[in-house]
């Protein structure tokens, strides 16, 4: 993100991230609209076959 879109802190991250799923949410149905984005520097809680547990994640960050 730095080199590419010279953003360096959460908040403009964020925004550079949110202008292109815009920009994807315009060619999709309504229903599969992405509604929430969740930034973070750790690594993701992972099964062994390494997918993201979802739930975890979603408890650790509330």
């Amino acid at each position: 993100m730095k080199e590419t879109y010279n953003a360096f802190d959460e908040d403009k991250v964020k925004e550079e991230i949110w202008n292109k799923v815009k920009e994807i949410n315009k060619t999709m149905p309504a229903y599969k609209y992405i509604r929430e984005i969740i930034v973070t520097q750790e690594e993701l809680i992972k099964t062994t076959t390494q997918k993201v547990k979802r739930h975890e994640e979603i408890k650790k960050v509330l």
